[in-house]
């Protein structure tokens, strides 16, 4: 089904883009489809190092926003409930 995001397509960067046009229309709360395509991720290890390397491997991906780090469990969770990563 085209009304669902999840189904449009399994690969998200391979919508073509006819479909990323549809997705992209607004509905009545000013949210498009598309908001929920993209990954929102935190990235979490004790080794900061580990941390900027992943940051940096993931920057190139186009569907992947990386909208923290954390190196501890306390500052993780902190950042999980401030910034909604999914």
């Amino acid at each position: 089904m085209k009304n669902n995001p999840i189904e449009v397509n399994n690969n998200y960067s391979k919508i073509s883009p006819s479909d990323r046009n549809i997705l992209s229309q607004p509905n009545i709360l000013g949210e498009t489809n598309l908001d929920y395509l993209d990954i929102r991720i935190l990235i979490i290890d004790d080794q900061k190092s580990i941390c900027q390397q992943l940051e940096l491997a993931l920057e190139s991906e186009p569907d992947i926003e990386v909208v923290g780090t954390a190196t501890s469990g306390a500052t993780a969770i902190n950042l999980i409930e401030s910034l909604n990563p999914n």
